[in-house]
C-alpha cells in the first residue's frame, strides 16, 4: 500500500466497518482453543481485513487487533466476556459489521452476540465470503456505498 493509498482512505469512526470472524471456533465447532488454531484464526481474520482495507473499506477487527494480547497472555485465555465486552466499547463508533464466513463462523457466539448488537441498534450486517469484497459495498467507481 503506499502513502498515496493511505492518504485516499477515510478515518472518520463513521466509516469504519467493524470485521467479525471466529476466534476461540475457528476451524472446530466445539469452541476448544489451541495456539495453532488462534493463530490461524488470527491469519483468517488479518487477511479478510486486508481484502477489505485494499478496497479502501476501513475496519476494525477484533480478533486481527487483539490476537496479540492475547498471544502475550501466553495461554492464559481471557474469558470471552471480556473480549465481547472490549468489543462492545468499539461498536458505536462503527458503521456497522461485515461477517466473514470463514470456518466456524455459524457457530461463534461471539459473532452472534456482535450481529445481535448491530441489529439491535438498527446497523446494517453485510456478509462476506472469505476474500471476497461484498457486493454491494463498492459501487462502480470504487467508493464504499454505505
Amino acid at each position: 500500500m503506499t502513502d498515496t493509498d493511505v492518504s485516499r482512505m477515510r478515518f472518520e469512526p463513521a466509516n469504519v466497518w467493524y470485521l467479525a470472524t471466529p476466534y476461540m471456533g475457528f476451524l472446530v465447532p466445539d469452541g476448544t482453543a489451541t495456539r495453532d488454531k488462534l493463530q490461524l484464526a488470527y491469519e483468517a481474520a488479518i487477511f479478510n481485513a486486508c481484502v477489505l482495507m485494499r478496497a479502501d473499506v476501513m475496519v476494525y477487527c477484533p480478533v486481527a487487533h487483539g490476537h496479540a494480547i492475547a498471544s502475550a497472555l501466553h495461554g492464559r485465555l481471557i474469558d470471552e466476556q471480556v473480549w465481547l465486552a472490549h468489543g462492545r466499547l468499539m461498536m458505536p463508533y462503527c458503521r456497522g459489521l461485515i461477517r466473514c464466513r470463514i470456518p466456524g463462523w455459524n457457530q461463534s457466539s461471539g459473532v452472534a452476540a456482535e450481529v445481535r448488537w448491530f441489529e439491535e441498534h438498527g446497523r446494517p450486517v453485510v456478509e462476506m465470503e472469505p476474500g471476497v469484497v461484498p457486493a454491494g459495498l463498492i459501487d462502480r467507481d470504487g467508493n464504499v456505498t454505505f
